[in-house]
């Protein structure tokens, strides 16, 4: 997470978490992991902070896009960021409702080889079970012609009967989290309270200072992980 997105999360001053985040980073409170260059790879790099874990150089820009995937769908303390997140790998497993939502962030880098492999565990074997929960894949802003991306995805993807669907961020961004959004593999259009996609989504919307950071002070699962000290108050 970087301060702008602390920002986001939290609603308070810019300057006021850049100085929270550079104090709990000396006491070690606050882990630095790295830096990246905004979400349209341009501009001055800026520090990305995560205490749950420490993602790799190369793999930073792909969690920061999750990061600002899960403060659009209402950065909920019990959606869960990890390595390790169940046996299906997704980059983020999103409760909402009665429904389980498993996340996966495409930034075009990987090869069809590679998704193929991805989508082979849902698909399930002998040691994982067959996974029948909605998968939203998202494309970030800074991939190239985004659309194209998920047309991609699409065709490589077209021999699977999961329930799979597709955005972008530029999508979400322009329409909404609830919007018409999600393209599945026959090519049409749903919200997240359409079939097949699931039910409404509770608490979605984009993130407000209104926000709490209760889950994080308690140690819940979120982009900085636990004990990372609590937020300034002015």
């Amino acid at each position: 997470m970087t301060v702008h997105q602390m920002n986001g999360l939290t609603g308070l001053p810019y300057p006021v978490l850049s100085r929270w985040a550079s104090d709990m980073a000396k006491q070690g409170r606050l882990r630095e992991v790295g830096k990246i260059k905004n979400s349209y790879r341009t501009g001055r790099r800026v520090l990305v902070y995560c205490n749950g874990w420490k993602p790799p150089q190369d793999k930073l820009f792909h969690e920061w896009c999750i990061t600002e995937f899960w403060l659009k769908h209402g950065a909920n303390e019990n959606d869960l960021r990890g390595p390790n997140v169940s046996s299906y790998l997704e980059d983020m497993e999103m409760p909402r409702g009665s429904l389980t939502f498993r996340v996966e962030c495409f930034t075009g880098t990987q090869s069809k080889v590679q998704w193929l492999a991805r989508l082979a565990r849902y698909h399930g074997d002998k040691r994982i079970p067959r996974c029948d929960d909605p998968i939203l894949v998202f494309v970030p802003r800074g991939s190239l012609d985004a659309s194209r991306l998920v047309d991609r995805l699409i065709g490589w993807s077209s021999y699977s009967d999961l329930n799979l669907c597709f955005t972008t961020m530029q999508w979400i961004e322009e329409f909404g989290v609830n919007g018409q959004i999600w393209k599945d593999l026959s090519g049409e259009f749903h919200s997240l309270g359409d079939s097949p996609v699931g039910e409404v989504v509770e608490n979605g919307g984009e993130s407000t200072g209104e926000q709490t950071d209760e889950g994080i002070e308690n140690g819940g699962q979120s982009p900085l992980g636990a004990e990372q000290g609590e937020w300034p108050t002015d």
